[in-house]
C-alpha cells in the first residue's frame, strides 16, 4: 500500500472518530434510504464468494466454539439475561416474576419447573413478538406443532373428543 493511501485512511479513521455522532446519523440515514440496494449488493457478494464465506464459517466456528462453550457454561446468568432480552424483550427478573405468578408452574399443563431440565421457556405470539407465558417443553412443542392457531386446536380437541373410548379395528393379514 502507498503511503499516500495510508494516509488517507488515517485522516478518514481520525475524522470518524473525532464526528462519530455525525458519521453514524449519516449511516443510519443512508442504510434507511438505500435498504435495497444494500440488500442487493450482499446477496451478490454472497453469491460471487458461496463457497469461500461457507469455509470461513465453518473454521471459524470450530475454532471459537470451545470458547463459546466455555464463556456460557461460566456467564450462565449473563448469557440467560442476555438471550431473553434480545429473543423476548424481557429482563431476568420479568421472566422470574412471570414464573412466580405462575407459582413456578407451566402455565397449560401446571406441572412444576422443577421436572424440567432447563425450565421454562418463554411462549411468545410470532406475529407481534408479545410474551404470552412460561411453558414446559410439551406444551410449548404442542402449541408450535398448531402453530399457534385456535381453529387447529379446537379441531384437534374434537377430534380427540370423539374418538375417547373407541378405537379403529384394523383386520390384520398374513401375507
Amino acid at each position: 500500500m502507498s503511503s499516500a493511501s495510508l494516509d488517507r485512511r488515517a485522516y478518514f479513521r481520525a475524522y470518524r472518530k473525532a464526528n462519530l455522532d455525525s458519521v453514524r446519523s449519516h449511516e443510519r440515514k443512508y442504510k434507511l434510504t438505500h435498504k435495497q440496494q444494500i440488500k442487493d449488493r450482499a446477496a451478490q457478494y454472497r453469491d460471487e464468494h458461496r463457497e469461500e464465506l461457507r469455509v470461513k464459517g465453518v473454521t471459524y466456528y470450530a475454532k471459537h466454539r470451545e470458547y463459546q462453550a466455555a464463556y456460557r457454561k461460566q456467564h450462565r446468568q449473563r448469557t440467560r439475561e442476555h438471550d431473553l432480552k434480545r429473543n423476548f424483550g424481557i429482563t431476568l427478573k420479568q421472566y422470574e416474576e412471570m414464573l412466580s405468578n405462575q407459582e413456578n408452574m407451566c402455565a397449560i399443563c401446571r406441572r412444576p419447573a422443577t421436572q424440567f431440565r432447563r425450565g421454562l421457556h418463554v411462549d411468545h405470539d410470532h406475529t407481534d413478538g408479545m410474551v404470552r407465558g412460561l411453558l414446559c417443553t410439551p406444551c410449548n412443542i404442542g402449541l408450535g406443532g398448531f402453530r399457534d392457531n385456535p381453529d387447529l386446536l379446537r379441531i384437534a380437541i374434537k377430534y380427540l373428543s370423539s374418538r375417547r373410548g373407541g378405537h379403529y379395528e384394523f383386520e390384520v393379514r398374513v401375507l
